[in-house]
């Protein structure tokens, strides 16, 4: 028999979910990749209100996961509030031509109402064809309103350890990849490091350009410079290459955060094969501009590049000071932001903050 080779110009991508149907979902998405010879990819977004999934439903998102990974797709895993803009984000990211979901988590727009999420997905994605499949109105019924309303007030650690928990039921130990955010270094995450040592895991958290150890395109210690986004995606590849040489009997599994995630991301868009589960936590899918317009700062940052002003701060932004305090920061832990913020103040190497 010929060997098969994957069309390189249609990537199906199926959206998981607890409900009993979605066997049927992941089927007909795995007959149409079947049929066009493409990559296969199953999403389930981890919104704060999964929370309250039932333990039957809970279950049963396991079981549509493994069924999902046994029809030959690559489970891939992010967490957010806004489902369709998860999904239109990664369909983005990873070149996603087709999106397959069920009629349960779609629902039926009122007449005066916020659009359902298959108009959503065709506003953001409007080069990608969303196949919609008949499904069950009772599930629709008992499902919808749990699994995609929005919560008061969710914590970023509360999102961190739900996709770690995630992470730990649904793979088999094997190796875990972390990817960091901007400004991040090794030693903010060591204790999630542990976890997964006692939980069996070989971890490897490589450091991104300008970050931590990992080495630096500019003399300034506060700066995070880089020449091109795509150096983050190579370095990080070429490590996952490295571990995978080293281990060639273990699974890799990638777990990234903010800015990480965008480059896990990426990287599992240009290498699928490699990886056998992917989370991506609370990804940076562009940089948090404050109160000035997207647009305003990214010509602003272009114009300074082009005037040969690239390795200075963007407007805004300055060396580091020390004088973060842990109520102005972001931490929901005092004892860990004050462990954290003494070794920062304390290594130079810890210390960036701008770009």
């Amino acid at each position: 028999m010929g060997k098969q080779y994957t069309n390189d110009k249609e990537h199906i991508l199926v959206c998981l979910s607890s409900a009993p149907s979605n066997v049927k979902i992941i089927q007909t998405a795995a007959a149409m990749a079947k049929a066009f010879n493409a990559a296969f990819s199953a999403l389930y977004v981890k919104t704060p209100a999964s929370e309250s999934m039932t333990t039957e439903d809970s279950e049963r998102l396991f079981a549509n996961i493994r069924f999902a990974e046994t029809n030959g797709a690559s489970i891939v895993t992010v967490c957010g509030n806004d489902v369709a803009f998860q999904i239109a984000e990664y369909a983005r990211l990873s070149g996603v031509t087709k999106i397959v979901i069920g009629r349960t988590v779609i629902g039926k727009r009122k007449f005066i109402g916020k659009p359902t999420l298959t108009e959503k997905l065709i506003s953001l994605a409007p080069d990608v064809d969303i196949h919609i499949i008949p499904d069950s109105d009772a599930v629709m019924a008992t499902g919808k309103k749990r699994l995609f309303e929005k919560p008061h007030f969710v914590k970023t650690l509360k999102e961190l350890t739900i996709s770690t928990v995630l992470l730990l039921l649904s793979t088999l130990l094997g190796y875990l990849f972390s990817s960091l955010g901007f400004t991040e270094g090794v030693p903010k995450y060591d204790e999630m490091v542990y976890y997964f040592l006692k939980a069996g895991y070989h971890v490897c958290i490589p450091e991104h350009t300008g970050h931590g150890l990992s080495y630096r395109l500019t003399e300034d210690p506060s700066l995070v410079h880089i020449d091109t986004w795509k150096r983050y995606i190579r370095d990080f590849l070429k490590i996952c290459q490295m571990a995978k040489k080293e281990y060639p009997n273990l699974p890799l599994n990638l777990f990234a955060h903010s800015m990480g995630g965008a480059i896990g991301a990426i990287a599992v868009s240009w290498k699928p094969e490699w990886f056998q589960h992917v989370i991506l936590n609370s990804p940076m899918i562009r940089p948090h501009t404050a109160n000035v317009p997207w647009e305003i700062s990214a010509s602003v940052s272009t114009l300074q590049c082009l005037i040969g002003k690239a390795e200075h701060y963007v407007l805004g932004q300055k060396p580091y000071e020390a004088s973060e305090t842990f109520e102005t920061s972001a931490s929901t832990s005092k004892p860990r932001f004050t462990r954290f913020n003494e070794r920062r103040k304390a290594t130079k190497e810890m210390q960036i903050c701008a770009a």
